[in-house]
């Protein structure tokens, strides 16, 4: 080694040493000939102290890193062997840090003087760093700002504080996007001088819009220096319910908040303490939940007032009205901040700026993935028709963040599309190929699928499929709403709750996706109980049968049958929810309906049309579809008589709530014959599943179609007559054969039709009906 180098090496700290010592390590490595300062700087950004030095300048250390690569494969990429020291670096070395370390008064060079004297040189990479608007020098000036003293928290505050300025500093905090609005007013509340008005800021918006990150945003524009007025501020982040914890004894709460509120306001000298108290409404009534003299607003209630301590609190709107603003006095120490949910281009900016934090996160892991641009489209897409009762960004990112999680066990390194969907289907618990398939919906899709199931209602399956998917795109008139709260009127068993059946499984991949409660069962406050839960502190009770199932399985067929008869108390609750979209259990806790159809039935118009069976019964020959009768003409008489049933009946405060209003028809016996070849249909199949067969010839189906015809019952009295002609008749046969055959003969003797069963022999092969 060079006598010049070996005297420069005798002034280097170990770590430098070290530092170097890696470096060239990485030119070796690499096949490079020249070590260069760009080899220095890679191995300098491997220390920790670094590292956390340069987000404190407010630098990015992976700029710094990214220009060093590309200085690198530019100028180093070459394969003769050797390694040389360039004439920059030999001047570093032997000059440049003793310099540093002589200025800064030091016997040895730290890592800290190598990082400043790189820094100080003119080389490629202090040019590009300038190109890229990095202001160099305020930097160099940050860099060696003398650093204040260590600031710890003390015991036994420490199990409940945690300090987010020392968070930030360790590069521990996700970066914050598209906040800034919101940060200049906080600052500007928690620069307002004392007495001259509440500097305390509250920020209110809904869970997940981003609350908690503007604070950490805040603590990371502190530790990087750009807010100069808060230089010497730590944030304290207290989390009032491990306060809670073990607070069993008598008063045990109140000393662990005097601690709290004591020390921030006689902090360590030059520190400026500010406390950030998440779901700031929990104090309120904190300390008399366990029992202790006073409540933890009643002891900041001077403390705030008189400046002595200032607090950032977030919450809720709702929350803040119905907690804190309660109380006039604590609700004068804080100036709101509403903090809104991002839009969808705005929570694309926010996820594209965390991108590469979570790949490093996840590097970090083990896991090596990457985002793709299709994975934050459909993030961002998917969003915004799924669990709209939780908020942008914290919804999306998270699902992002499982979806990474899900590429890594699947072997991929690239996050795409299909992990996502897979995500977005545990969430809701809607199979994949329906969240593939949404994409592709549309009206006329949706009325084919629904007609084959349920027949001779395309006027309300039409009505329906509209609002539905209205409701399910863009256009949604009110995202608060329900997806759509439908009246579903006319005689029995024309198909309405099968209609309701069939919505469930094209929507949400099951059928039995439905709650169906019966609303005659619930009366006045005790019905209510029922159906969003006892309050606290009631033993003994259930569950709400309502607000417990939407809460946890929100994409559900709400079902209720007679709404009519509902209590006036139950009625109300439910006009609120099908005008504002949630509703509160019994716990105080909001459930939203926002991802549920809601469907009514009711007997509005039920006597009237039975006044019309009987009369068009009564008349001789009478049967449906009977040419001198005109059954059409009967079903339309029918649809009228139930609008004006409807208009009479109905109240005004449920008729403006609805989405829509769905009369049913009378089925046609021709309607009636076409849903029973379906029922043969499947009961063909459920035959071949234990190896037997089912055949029939024609007008089996129209025969028991007529036999069980009613106007009052539909097609429910045509099931009771197919089911128990099955019952009876071909249950007996099934030990006896393989195939079968159901035969409309006429008995001997008589010129009315029979039904029988023809067992035929295994062999023989059977037409299709």
């Amino acid at each position: 080694m060079d006598e010049k180098l070996q005297r420069a090496f005798q002034r280097m700290s170990p770590r430098v040493r070290a530092i170097l010592e890696r470096a060239v390590g990485i030119a070796n490595q690499r096949g490079h000939k020249y070590f260069a300062i760009e080899h220095i700087v890679i191995a300098l950004l491997g220390e920790q102290e670094i590292v956390q030095r340069l987000r404190q300048a407010g630098m990015d250390p992976h700029v710094l890193q990214e220009i060093a690569e590309i200085e690198l494969q530019r100028n180093f990429n070459l394969d003769e062997p050797g390694l040389a020291c360039t004439p920059r670096v030999y001047r570093l070395l032997t000059q440049r840090v003793l310099e540093v370390a002589h200025r800064e008064r030091s016997t040895f060079v730290t890592p800290i003087h190598l990082l400043v004297a790189v820094l100080e040189e003119d080389t490629f990479l202090i040019q590009e760093l300038r190109s890229r608007g990095v202001d160099v020098q305020r930097v160099l000036s940050r860099i060696q700002r003398p650093q204040p003293v260590a600031f710890q928290i003390p015991p036994p505050l420490n199990q409940w504080c945690q300090d987010l300025t020392a968070l930030a500093e360790a590069g521990e905090l996700s970066p914050v996007i598209d906040r800034e609005e919101e940060l200049k007013q906080v600052v500007r509340i928690l620069s307002m001088p004392r007495g001259l008005g509440p500097a305390n800021p509250v920020l209110l918006g809904e869970a997940g819009v981003g609350k908690t990150a503007i604070v950490e945003g805040l603590a990371q524009r502190i530790v990087q220096g750009k807010e100069p007025g808060l230089s010497n501020v730590r944030i304290l982040q207290v989390n009032v319910a491990s306060m809670l914890s073990g607070t069993f004894l008598r008063g045990s709460f109140e000393q662990k908040l005097q601690a709290t509120i004591e020390f921030a306001s006689k902090p360590p000298q030059g520190v400026r303490i500010i406390l950030f108290i998440d779901e700031l409404h929990l104090i309120v009534g904190a300390g008399r939940a366990s029992g202790q003299v006073m409540d933890a607003a009643q002891a900041l209630l001077e403390p705030l007032g008189r400046g002595k301590v200032q607090i950032i609190g977030a919450t809720t709107t709702d929350q803040f009205e119905t907690y804190i603003a309660k109380d006039e006095a604590l609700k004068r120490r804080f100036s709101p901040v509403i903090v809104r949910e991002p839009d969808r281009e705005q929570t694309k900016e926010i996820l594209e700026g965390i991108v590469p934090t979570l790949e490093s996160r996840f590097k970090e892991s083990g896991m090596k993935v990457q985002f793709s641009e299709e994975a934050l489209n459909s993030v961002i897409e998917l969003s915004s028709l799924y669990l709209l009762s939780e908020r942008m960004p914290a919804k999306p990112k998270q699902w992002l963040i499982l979806a990474g999680v899900e590429a890594h066990f699947r072997g991929k390194h690239r996050v795409e599309r299909e992990d996502v969907i897979t995500v977005v289907s545990k969430a809701t618990g809607i199979p994949e190929d329906i969240i593939f398939r949404r994409q592709n919906w549309t009206a006329e899709n949706w009325e084919r699928i629904l007609r084959t199931r349920v027949l001779g209602q395309d006027e309300a399956i039409s009505e329906v499929v509209h609002h539905v998917l209205l409701n399910l795109g863009p256009l949604r008139r009110d995202p608060r709403k329900p997806i759509g709260v439908f009246l579903f009127v006319g005689p029995s068993g024309v198909g309405k709750t099968e209609l309701a059946k069939a919505l469930a499984e094209l929507m949400f991949g099951d059928e039995d996706r439905i709650l169906r409660l019966d609303m005659s069962e619930y009366q006045g406050e005790l019905g209510l109980r029922q159906l969003i839960g006892p309050p606290r502190g009631i033993v003994g009770e259930g569950k709400g049968v309502l607000t417990d199932r939407i809460r946890y399985q929100p994409y559900t067929i709400l079902l209720l049958d007679e709404f009519e008869k509902a209590d006036r108390i139950v009625q109300a609750a439910f006009l609120q929810v099908f005008d504002e979209g949630w509703l509160t259990d019994g716990l105080g806790r909001k459930v939203f309906f926002r991802d549920t159809v809601i469907i009514l039935t009711s007997n509005i118009g039920a006597q009237a049309y039975m006044e019309l069976v009987n009369r068009y019964q009564s008349k001789p020959g009478f049967v449906a579809d009977s040419p001198e009768l005109h059954f059409q003409k009967f079903q339309r008489k029918a649809k009228r008589l139930y609008e004006e049933a409807i208009r009479r009946e109905l109240s005004p405060e449920l008729a403006n709530r609805l989405t829509s209003i769905c009369v049913f028809s009378p089925l046609s016996k021709e309607t009636l014959t076409a849903i029973v070849r379906l029922w043969l249909a499947e009961e063909r199949e459920r035959l071949q599943k234990v190896g037997k067969d089912l055949s029939w010839e024609e007008g089996v189906a129209e025969y028991i179609a007529t036999q069980g015809f009613d106007l009052q019952f539909g097609a429910r009295a045509v099931k009771r007559y197919f089911e128990s002609f099955i019952a009876k008749e071909l249950n007996p046969w099934l030990s006896k054969g393989h195939r079968f055959r159901l035969v409309v003969t006429a008995p001997s003797g008589s010129d009315a039709d029979a039904l029988r069963v023809v067992v035929e022999p295994e062999a023989q092969t059977m037409e299709a009906s």
